[in-house]
């Protein structure tokens, strides 16, 4: 795409090798690029505005005028929202990330789902998703795009809320949740409701009499809470099934994750570490 085409320009020098790739295949799918400095982008859409008021002002009658200048905020939203996004997921691009494989038809897809999202909390929640799949390209497929879409932000928050009880073994994430009428309060955000609400997002399973095993699990097991590591040995118990508690990530799940924003909260891991002990589990902490 020539410059004389391109929606918006930026000097792409001061950025990394994979934030020039990403610019560049964002500029492919929806003719995207960047100015220099903010002010001279607003400066030059606010012209264009301008000169299209003018020119509505001229040969169009009054109802033409209201449309046209409706589509054109509209416009200017989306293409703001747009920015937000793209700067925001620069800012989380690692130096290996393999954006050169990043499919354009999925770029052009994923911007006709949230481009007009303009919640600060939602726009970090897409950012977040394009930075993912640029790093490993195939990460997301198009249902997640269509599921995000049209996900509400307090159903983003409980989401969230939930990932402070996600552990992970071999890079595969686990919600180790168990008990809910016996150890929620009413303060607590996670409680039989809203883990009913999740799971009619399909975004959990949740089995509240017979629960969830790891099966067939021999010798010490590595699980990671966050920063936190332990060692789960079942050689003094009976079996070799890990109980995990009540609720499952689905794929969707446990898709969505690795980019919520959760954040630990430890007495959930002393609960899972006391209750693993409780079952006759050898739990060492790393």
């Amino acid at each position: 795409m020539g410059d004389g085409n391109a929606i918006i320009k930026m000097d792409l020098g001061k950025f990394s090798k994979p934030a020039t790739v990403l610019i560049q295949k964002v500029a492919g799918a929806i003719g995207l690029l960047y100015e220099p400095t903010h002010l001279r982008r607003k400066a030059r859409a606010q012209a264009d505005v301008n000169k299209i008021k003018a020119i509505a002002k001229l040969e169009l009658g009054e109802l033409e005028q209201r449309a046209l200048q409706r589509l054109v905020s509209q416009e200017v939203r989306k293409q703001e929202n747009i920015e937000s996004i793209v700067s925001e997921a620069i800012e989380f691009l690692p130096e290996n990330a393999q954006v050169e494989e990043l499919n354009e038809d999925w770029v052009a897809y994923m911007f006709k789902q949230c481009d007009t999202v303009s919640d600060t909390q939602m726009r970090s929640l897409w950012a977040k998703i394009l930075a993912a799949e640029s790093t490993s390209p195939g990460k997301f497929s198009k249902r997640t795009l269509n599921f995000l879409s049209g996900l509400s932000q307090s159903e983003a928050e409980l989401f969230t809320a939930l990932g402070a009880y996600v552990w992970q073994r071999e890079d595969s994430p686990l919600a180790v949740v168990r008990r809910l009428n016996e150890t929620t309060s009413l303060k607590d955000v996670i409680n039989g409701s809203s883990i009913l609400q999740l799971q009619s997002l399909g975004l959990i399973t949740y089995q509240h009499d017979l629960g969830f095993s790891l099966l067939e699990v021999s010798g010490p097991q590595k699980f990671y809470y966050f920063d936190r590591e332990i060692v789960i040995d079942l050689s003094d118990a009976s079996g070799s099934e890990l109980d995990v508690g009540e609720v499952a990530l689905t794929t969707l799940g446990a898709e969505l994750w690795e980019i919520c924003g959760a954040q630990p909260n430890y007495s959930h891991y002393y609960m899972a570490v006391v209750e693993w002990r409780k079952r006759g589990y050898i739990v060492s902490e790393q």
